[in-house]
């Protein structure tokens, strides 16, 4: 479900971006939500009802194409309404929460209401000057709690998101992003962020361009587990299509078997905790151990497989100050629970291991069967 921004419906951007997203099989909707306008002026973005947004994700989630996976992209006045309603739905427990969200130069506060005919020339008949008064969104029927310079409160979604934004935006400071970036990772998200060195307010150029729409595929293809059905093997430069061993569907394989597990961590008290654990792919979980997780006593990472096998590496001691590379050091205990046995299979493993058990654990799964030497331990 695609947003436009304040150029309006009319302009046409989403639905090229709709296009390309269709040509990679994804069922793709430009969701119109500016009043007003036509193909040669944008209309207003003013008291936009975002309970509407809520129904049309409900009914793009049930159409009989869709895999009842919905995700959600805006640009700019979209990317603000894409994280909005991401966060109002999550803040009041709104069923249906996307299952992604991408946003591109996204704000990190609401904004005001726009109304594209303060943007043209004064001596225009049709012109008129801009009204600080006009809000942008309404939510359940009221603007009180959407006013202008309020947070967006986007740490409240626990599923996956990118945010994308240059670094030479002139329309909407890259400052917006970075603050976004720093609150959410405050509060032990893990968005995807990346930021596009001398790019504009939007790629400008073939080559960037290309770069953001591969990017972004290559996001909604991993975050939506997108399914085809089809009975014959497709072969795609990036993904491969399998078959999935208990529907007759076929699903998303990327690198190793099991694709995604879902990662929990603590680092010192900031934690997420098992219950809160967040689906990630082979890179995602390396970067979480090796920038989330510092070397100290008690911090902790783990990951949980579909069939709830879990994996943890225990942290058992401080990383001296004097060592530079803590690579050779037996510190991180590597832990099977099985809750059944009333015990857990472990053994004692070096900082510089863990990279390497990570990745056999995306390849094996979490049978402690695939680790050798390890040691029972009764609870």
């Amino acid at each position: 479900m695609l947003f436009h921004g304040s150029e309006g419906a009319w302009a046409g951007w989403s639905d090229q971006t709709a296009a390309l997203l269709t040509a990679h099989g994804f069922l793709a909707l430009p969701f119109r939500y500016a009043t007003g306008g036509n193909p040669w002026h944008a209309g207003r973005i003013v008291d936009v009802p975002l309970d509407r947004s809520v129904k049309a994700l409900v009914t793009l989630r049930g159409h009989p194409l869709s895999s009842g996976r919905v995700g959600l992209y805006g640009v700019s006045r979209g990317a603000e309404h894409a994280l909005l309603l991401t966060a109002l739905m999550a803040r009041d427990a709104v069923d249906g929460l996307p299952d992604a969200v991408a946003a591109h130069a996204a704000p990190d506060v609401i904004c005001g209401g726009f109304d594209a005919a303060g943007e043209r020339d004064a001596d225009d008949p049709n012109w008129r000057s801009w009204d600080p008064a006009h809000r942008a969104w309404t939510w359940r029927g009221s603007s009180d709690d959407l006013l202008p310079t309020m947070p967006i409160e986007i740490e409240r979604y626990e599923g996956p998101l990118l945010l994308t934004h240059g670094t030479m935006d002139a329309m909407w400071t890259v400052a917006m992003t970075r603050r976004l970036e720093e609150r959410l990772r405050r509060h032990g998200r893990r968005p995807e962020v990346r930021y596009d060195e001398g790019d504009d307010h939007c790629p400008i150029g073939a080559a960037a361009e290309n770069r953001h729409n591969e990017r972004l595929v290559e996001f909604l293809w991993r975050a939506l587990g997108a399914t085809v059905e089809t009975n014959s093997t497709v072969h795609d430069p990036l993904w491969t299509l399998t078959r999935r061993p208990r529907d007759d569907e076929r699903t998303i394989r990327r690198g190793f078997g099991d694709a995604f597990m879902r990662a929990f961590w603590s680092d010192c008290g900031v934690e997420v905790t098992p219950n809160q654990a967040r689906r990630v792919d082979l890179k995602e979980a390396g970067l979480i151990w090796s920038d989330e997780v510092r070397g100290m006593e008690g911090n902790v990472f783990g990951l949980i497989d579909d069939q709830d096998r879990t994996i943890q590496f225990y942290i058992e001691a401080d990383i001296p100050d004097d060592v530079d590379d803590a690579r050779h050091l037996r510190i991180v205990l590597m832990d099977f629970p099985q809750p059944e046995q009333s015990g857990s299979y472990g053994r004692r493993v070096t900082m510089g291991e863990v990279h390497g058990l990570i990745e056999t654990a995306f390849k094996t799964g979490l049978d402690h069967r695939h680790f050798s030497e390890l040691t029972f331990i009764a609870w």
